[in-house]
């Protein structure tokens, strides 16, 4: 694949400020489309949550773009994907035709969030404490979002300024069905 058919968004918070995220992705997915980018990419890895009330407008987004579909939308996890962010890719693996990249998420879509801080009486030490169990799908029991295109980061490629996610992306060819056929997701309950 050559450099520029691919369109990269890194997404490090679940959060709206300022730019709302109904407005960050229809300008990313634009820029996409004037550039004639073949592949979406949503990395996720330092994402470790915040307000997963604010996940619709992005699946949203990415259901109604030409990228929803097997091979064209890539989302990037890794240990450190976590919390809203959790619920974002459960979220895309139910709704739309992602390829996961990378390493397995730091959750499971059941889990527990809502963390407040806590001070210890003793210590005077500050916590943060989980306060609510979310749980979407009580048949879903996987502990985590596993990959289909594993490249973890590794010292080495940190040290030579590599990114083993994105030249899986780049490389990725598809050949379990053509292009225009879309993908099944691998959970749906």
């Amino acid at each position: 694949m050559s450099e520029g058919e691919i369109l990269y968004c890194q997404l490090n918070e679940i959060h709206e400020r300022g730019e709302s995220l109904d407005a960050f992705l229809a300008r990313a997915l634009g820029v996409a489309d004037s550039r004639g980018a073949r592949r979406f990419v949503l990395d996720l890895r330092h994402n470790g949550g915040g307000d997963g009330d604010c996940n619709r407008p992005i699946v949203r987004a990415l259901l109604r773009s030409r990228f929803d579909e097997r091979g064209r939308l890539f989302v990037i996890t890794s240990r450190r994907t976590f919390s809203a962010a959790q619920m974002l890719i459960s979220d895309l693996e139910r709704w739309t035709f992602p390829i996961f990249v990378g390493e397995p998420s730091a959750s499971r879509w059941n889990h527990y969030g809502d963390s407040e801080l806590l001070v210890l009486p003793n210590h005077r030490i500050t916590v943060r404490v989980s306060t609510l169990w979310w749980q979407w799908d009580p048949r879903d029991t996987r502990q985590w979002i596993e990959v289909e295109l594993p490249a973890p980061l590794t010292v080495d490629a940190y040290r030579t300024g590599h990114d083993p996610a994105l030249e899986a992306i780049a490389a990725f060819q598809d050949m379990t069905r053509s292009p225009e056929q879309p993908g099944v997701p691998r959970f749906v309950p």
